[in-house]
């Protein structure tokens, strides 16, 4: 059961990408003080992207699975992420600013609108696709100077 996983005291990296897990995530899965990586890529997961801003998780994959709804704005101020990828799922509404300590961001492939927020992102930001959502409007002058700093 992934209830329990969270509570493998001493488990420091998850993988279970390309199964066909089906259930929404339970954030007690993210319980573990010691997870620093958590992939799950290509599943089938589905409900909202929980929020594991209190974890110490560097690396989150959840990408290609069903995920609906919106980022959890308490993700971007985490300090201990540095890479997130959300991409191919059914994510929508806007992305969050911040993000200033992630160095790989990834939400392409879902359903997020609107404009571009001016500070998304940080001077550690390497790596960001943004490709194949429905975003809008100009990309604001700030964007590039609140990642080249």
């Amino acid at each position: 059961d992934l209830l329990d996983l969270g509570l493998i005291a001493h488990l420091q990296s998850l993988d279970l990408s390309g199964n066909f897990f089906n259930s929404t995530l339970p954030e007690t899965l993210f319980n573990s003080s010691a997870l620093k990586e958590l992939s799950l890529s290509s599943n089938l997961f589905s409900g909202d992207v929980p929020d594991f801003s209190k974890s110490v998780l560097n690396s989150v994959n959840l990408s290609h699975n069903s995920f609906t709804g919106e980022i959890p704005a308490s993700l971007s101020s985490m300090k201990t992420l540095t890479v997130l990828s959300l991409k191919g799922n059914h994510l929508s509404g806007t992305v969050p600013s911040g993000f200033v300590s992630v160095e790989v961001l990834d939400l392409s492939f879902n359903q997020f609108n609107g404009s571009l927020p001016a500070d998304l992102g940080g001077p550690s930001l390497r790596y960001l696709n943004l490709s194949y959502n429905q975003f809008s409007g100009s990309i604001p002058p700030e964007f590039a100077s609140s990642v080249s700093e």
